[in-house]
């Protein structure tokens, strides 16, 4: 119990403050903010610097749902192109969470799976967030994953949220360890370049996730070292996929691609026209 407390200490610091309530009533533009904002009693905690992870779009281009959706071997609506320079980095199969300094959240999803509501929702009506009791017994693995790091995630100045994955053998069954990679981090609600997330994961004592410079992409390329089926970098388990960022300055360019998306993949008919930007 020794070894938790200042886990659970941290976990529990602060309830609701006068500046959380005021934000209630902010106005932008002349217009209310998102009803989505902090509401400690429901268990919603949106705020204008405290927003679930962004959706990602697919790398590749996609169409149909359930049995009939396929990939295409064509790159898709996040506007890369072959030949571009890239930071790729890699995927990591855990429990996606979120850190300000002060607090741990995890998203949960409103929605039922496969269900087509998904597709149109926005991130509001889709998901929402909750501050975690990381002493409750339902939370234990992300807990043995993110214990090392609380200390560090005390360094997070104000204004910012760390974006990470939490994994566990408990999670899921690629890994044998517990541990977290920090993949994204917004300051007051935008996303800063990846380039910054490594930076300050360095000054803040945070573990980010293996990266690397592709100065040419190739789509064949990808698809190539994916179907090899490689090991994470840094820590033993089969490689879950890629994430694909713009490099170049304020790019917000970003795309994934999982190695299970192969199988996926319908190399023999081309797309329709209307699926090509």
């Amino acid at each position: 119990m020794a070894e938790i407390m200042p886990l659970l200490q941290y976990a529990l610091l602060h309830t609701a403050t006068a500046e959380t309530k005021r934000t209630l009533d902010k106005k932008e533009e002349g217009r209310a903010v998102s009803t989505s904002l902090i509401r400690e009693s429901d268990g919603n905690l949106w705020s204008d610097l405290l927003v679930t992870q962004r959706k990602i779009p697919h790398l590749l281009v996609n169409e149909g749902m359930g049995k009939t959706f396929r990939y295409f071997p064509h790159l898709g609506e996040a506007g890369f192109q072959e030949g571009d320079a890239v930071l790729i980095t890699e995927k990591y199969d855990g429990t996606t969470m979120q850190a300000t300094g002060k607090h741990f959240f995890k998203r949960f999803d409103n929605l039922k799976k496969k269900t087509k509501k998904k597709f149109l929702a926005t991130a509001e009506e889709r998901y929402r967030l909750e501050k975690l009791d990381l002493g409750a017994p339902a939370h234990q693995h992300i807990r043995h994953a993110v214990q090392p790091y609380v200390e560090s995630f005390k360094n997070v100045e104000e204004g910012y949220c760390v974006y990470f994955e939490a994994c566990n053998p408990k999670i899921g069954v690629r890994f044998d360890s517990s541990f977290i990679r920090v993949f994204d981090m917004a300051k007051d609600g935008e996303y800063i370049p990846f380039e910054a997330t490594m930076s300050l994961c360095h000054k803040w004592g945070l573990p980010c996730v293996v990266s690397r410079h592709e100065p040419n992409l190739r789509l064949q390329s990808i698809f190539d070292d994916l179907a090899r089926r490689p090991q994470y970098q840094d820590v033993k388990g089969m490689l879950e996929g890629y994430v694909i960022r713009g490099t170049k300055e304020g790019s917000s360019r970003i795309a994934k691609v999982r190695c299970d998306d192969l199988n996926r993949v319908d190399f023999i008919n081309s797309p329709p026209r209307a699926l090509i930007k």
